[in-house]
């Protein structure tokens, strides 16, 4: 489920990947997709660490982009 967490910076996404019963899932693969408002797409990656966190900082904020966050497992995306 996602939420607002007032502890993170504005323009961050913390992803934290967890498995099936809730334990951390360290180095798993993470696309963040952006789709801009004039069409526009591209994707960003990065892995989890120990935790199963890892940070996008520094995107734009407002209505000109859309973010979906994608973690595959099993060759499905979550």
């Amino acid at each position: 489920p996602e939420r607002v967490d007032p502890n993170l910076p504005r323009g961050t996404i913390e992803v934290h990947v967890l498995d099936q019963v809730g334990t951390p899932v360290p180095n798993a693969e993470i696309t963040l997709g952006i789709m801009e408002s004039q069409g526009g797409r591209r994707e960003l990656f990065g892995h989890s660490d120990k935790d199963g966190r890892f940070r996008f900082p520094d995107l734009p904020v407002g209505s000109q982009q859309a973010y979906r966050v994608n973690v595959p497992f099993g060759g499905a995306k979550f």
